[in-house]
């Protein structure tokens, strides 16, 4: 399959360059959150849109493909000036919230699966202001969490993974088609 790597990693890129910061074009009144919680927003979504992204590449182009694009969106980063180890770091707390999630909450402490990823990233992403390394104030920081904040967190993370799959499965269908591998309806959406 002859896929050109380079650009499946800079069309991501491209886009969320142009779009507004998360916490101005997701937020609704039903998913308003304070503005101290706007830059952990901001870096949480945008994260979980490359992740979304990179969920449409292996599901049209597959799992070397997908982290070929991974690994030259990491070294896009470097190239820029930005330290590639952050987004690393991000792309595996949201595998880390996601796999948290697919377990059974059961009586072993386990969380919803729905907050699991929200959780995950508040806790775990220095620019939030749950943000805490040790165990102890991490139980005390879920405690002081306003109730709705997990659900709400989860909603502005879904609206930022539904922006990435209405644009860009449209557009990777174009790129190589093979639609047994990544169907689209006559309007350009997901099957």
């Amino acid at each position: 399959m002859d896929v050109n790597i380079y650009r499946l990693a800079l069309m991501p890129v491209e886009y969320l360059v142009q779009q507004p910061d998360p916490s101005v074009r997701f937020m609704t009144a039903s998913s308003w959150l304070a503005e101290r919680y706007h830059p952990v927003v901001n870096s949480a979504v945008q994260g979980y849109q490359l992740h979304s992204y990179l969920v449409l590449i292996e599901t049209r182009f597959g799992a070397q493909t997908r982290q070929q694009v991974r690994q030259t969106l990491l070294q896009q980063s470097r190239s820029s000036g930005r330290d590639p180890s952050a987004l690393e770091s991000l792309l595996s707390l949201i595998d880390m919230g996601l796999q948290a999630g697919s377990r059974p909450a059961g009586g072993g402490g386990g969380v919803v699966k729905q907050v699991a990823l929200p959780l995950t990233l508040l806790l775990n992403i220095s620019v939030s202001p749950h943000f805490s390394l040790e165990q102890e104030e991490r139980k005390a920081q879920i405690r002081r969490m306003d109730p709705e904040l997990e659900l709400r967190f989860a909603e502005l993370l879904q609206r930022g993974r539904v922006a990435m799959e209405n644009h860009f499965v449209p557009r990777l269908a174009e790129f190589a088609p093979d639609p047994d591998r990544f169907p689209t309806s006559a309007a350009g959406g997901r099957v």
